[in-house]
């Protein structure tokens, strides 16, 4: 069965240096560029829906076409895992670029909705 759904044609203008970064990690990944963007979109989304529902019920989504149900012990140990491995590996630290840059503030998610 498939869904009739209507498509969106967009256009991105990228650096140099950012189309670099998403050509690698697309290539890495196996995917065109368009289908990682495409892929870090409804991640996002899938994201929010499971962060809006109830604490403590399993998490039930649906992502293109396909239901999902996952325990919500399960979801809960995966974020835990995930949050750790997120944590050990960032590193940060303060540099002091060459030219003056702009800085963008971005919003958490509780921000943004």
């Amino acid at each position: 069965m498939q869904h009739n759904r209507k498509k969106v044609s967009l256009t991105l203008i990228l650096s140099a240096e950012d189309n670099e970064a998403l050509e690698t990690i697309a290539f890495e990944t196996g995917l065109k560029k368009s289908e990682f963007l495409r892929a870090i979109i409804q991640g996002i989304a899938a994201g929010s829906k499971i962060a809006a529902m109830p604490q403590g019920e399993n998490v039930k989504f649906d992502l293109g076409g396909y239901g999902f149900t996952i325990p919500s012990d399960v979801m809960e140990d995966l974020l835990q895992d995930v949050s750790k491995k997120l944590i050990d590996g960032l590193e940060v630290a303060k540099i002091k670029p060459n030219k003056k840059l702009r800085y963008k503030r971005m919003k958490s998610m509780a921000q943004a909705s």
